[in-house]
């Protein structure tokens, strides 16, 4: 009985313990703003995420080549295109390593992308955001404000993108 007490009593203030001492308190991780950051379109030319696309709803789908879950996410994301204005932006970010810009640009096209994309093959934008894995859908508002994140993106998820679509319109 007196061994059952002390058990108790230990798995009491075990409890106390952790609910007091253990906080779940990780610092924010992760851009939470586009970022003034320049990348490289298919032809070469430098693209500055913030001063090019400012005033815009951005759109920006991370991707990569050998990512099947991402050739999967092109649809989805050509079919939310086409239920936006022309505040909106729709932006890729290409993570491929070693490949040439025109085995992406080909690449996209096959996947019917119709969307640019920028090439981040030194992951620059990857590490900057903290990816955990691709594809990844960031919405910015038009003033540059993380609005949405998702990583995976597939045809049941439509409709709930397709409903925010007026509220990222409206949000500065």
């Amino acid at each position: 009985m007196i061994y059952l007490r002390h058990v108790i009593w230990g798995l009491i203030l075990s409890v106390f313990f952790l609910a007091t001492n253990c906080k779940d308190e990780k610092p924010s991780t992760g851009v939470h703003k586009l970022p003034n950051l320049s990348l490289l379109d298919w032809s070469g030319e430098e693209v500055n995420l913030q001063e090019d696309f400012s005033g815009s709803v951005v759109v920006m789908d991370v991707w990569a080549t050998w990512c099947e879950p991402c050739a999967k996410s092109v649809p989805v994301i050509e079919k939310l295109k086409e239920k936006t204005g022309n505040d909106f932006v729709f932006l890729g970010i290409n993570t491929d390593q070693n490949k040439s810009p025109e085995f992406i640009q080909d690449h996209a096209e096959k996947l019917g992308m119709s969307y640019s994309s920028l090439l981040d093959p030194h992951h620059v934008l990857v590490d900057l955001f903290q990816l955990e894995g691709l594809p990844a859908l960031f919405v910015f508002s038009k003033s540059g404000i993380l609005l949405y994140k998702q990583y995976g993106i597939k045809e049941s998820d439509l409709e709930g993108l397709i409903a925010r679509i007026s509220a990222w319109k409206s949000l500065e």
